[in-house]
């Protein structure tokens, strides 16, 4: 049985712990990150702190990058 996203309600996507739209934002922020990194020199998670805080974020990019920072809490 497919478990729903780990982030709302819809329908997971293939093994991914996403829906389609939280599995899309999640490829974008991997993707983004390079370019980041490359202009800013910044550490992965000072990344997503900054991407949860940008207005023009969209929703799913933030709860993607939310959800990142709760996972690293729990790890530290």
């Amino acid at each position: 049985m497919n478990k729903g996203c780990s982030l709302c309600w819809r329908r997971r996507e293939g093994s991914s712990e996403y829906c389609v739209y939280h599995q899309a934002a999640h490829e974008n922020l991997l993707k983004a990150y390079k370019e980041w990194r490359k202009a800013l020199e910044i550490e992965w998670e000072d990344y997503f702190v900054a991407i949860s805080a940008r207005p023009e974020s969209g929703a799913w990019v933030q709860d993607v990058a939310r959800n990142f920072l709760e996972k690293e809490k729990v790890n530290v």
